[in-house]
């Protein structure tokens, strides 16, 4: 293992020290992409505060059991969420693996934000996230100071459950260890890491992550906005409320097809009868306020097409350093 591999776990460590519930941390770094002129840096690592895996007795986001049984023919525990999603443990449930990446030329000494994202379902982050969706390449392309962390959630799967962040503070947990390797591999001041904007974006399923971060990640300080991809779903009045607190200093920047468009209509109502104003077009401005946009691209396509085009890479340009 090389000095600087064995300094990041080191510090992984430390920071899953301080996490709320115990978890064991896999101790693993793999580099998909080194920094040169025409990459940034990406990798890949296991942390322990990660969504996956969790223990026999998780909950869901109501509360209720995560598991619904244990499998007769394979001793593993697994999900039922309907006739044809039949979810093992082994196979969904326990990817501990997060994706960063580091945007080219990114420097730690200047202000930077650090860009969460979600993915939806069917999805591997390796896979759907670095190449097909190619968000490492969208901020590369951005010009924007930014790192991206994707965590596994529900591997290649159609289900939204978000894991250990229904628990209060795992999320902050979770950037904290986060934080702690990202550190060590690209440098930088331990309190610029602290105070680092975060931009949560979830695209599709992730939604529902998302949302359980929003009620009780413990990050309301840190999160500067949100950027929904067709991505409302449910928790309409869990989004309507957060927004209503923290609207002053946050933003939100949603594009939704009709795949999305109840879940998304029926958040308008809420904003409505809380007297939030939202905008229904993009006026190419600076990023503030709420703005739920409607876009006749495919679901599928919506987190590389947009509009904009590259929406991810497209709108943290339009952040102010």
């Amino acid at each position: 293992m090389r000095p600087w591999q064995i300094a990041c776990l080191g510090l992984a460590a430390s920071a899953f020290s301080a996490a709320p519930a115990v978890a064991e941390l896999r101790r693993d770094l793999r580099v998909l992409t080194a920094p040169s002129s025409a990459r940034g840096h990406t990798f890949v690592a296991e942390l322990g505060n990660a969504p996956y895996p969790v223990g026999p007795a998780a909950v869901d986001h109501r509360g209720a059991p995560f598991w619904h049984g244990v499998d007769a023919a394979s001793g593993q525990r697994f999900r039922r969420l309907g006739e044809n999603r039949y979810y093992l443990e082994a196979a969904v449930y326990s990817d501990a693996r997060v994706l960063f990446h580091a945007s080219r030329g990114f420097d730690p000494a200047k202000p930077f934000r650090v860009v969460l994202f979600l993915h939806g379902h069917g999805s591997e982050i390796e896979a759907t996230v670095a190449r097909h969706l190619d968000l490492p390449g969208q901020l590369d392309r951005s010009g924007a100071n930014a790192v991206l962390v994707a965590p596994q959630l529900a591997r290649d799967a159609q289900e939204s459950a978000p894991g250990k962040f229904v628990e209060p503070g795992r999320a902050a947990a979770f950037f904290a260890e986060a934080e702690g390797v990202l550190r060590a591999v690209l440098g930088g001041d331990e309190a610029a890491w602290r105070r680092a904007p975060i931009v949560v974006a979830a695209y599709s399923g992730g939604y529902r992550t998302a949302a359980q971060i929003l009620k009780h990640g413990d990050l309301d300080r840190r999160i500067e906005g949100l950027i929904m991809l067709d991505a409302f779903f449910a928790d309409a009045g869990l989004y309507a409320g957060w927004l209503a607190r923290h609207r002053q200093r946050a933003f939100l920047y949603a594009l939704h097809t009709r795949s999305s468009v109840e879940e998304t209509t029926a958040l308008k109502t809420q904003l409505i009868e809380r007297n939030i104003a939202y905008a229904t077009r993009d006026d190419g401005g600076p990023l503030a306020g709420i703005r739920l946009i409607e876009v006749e691209t495919p679901h599928g396509d919506v987190a590389r097409l947009g509009p904009p085009a590259e929406p991810m890479g497209a709108l943290l340009r339009r952040l102010q350093p």
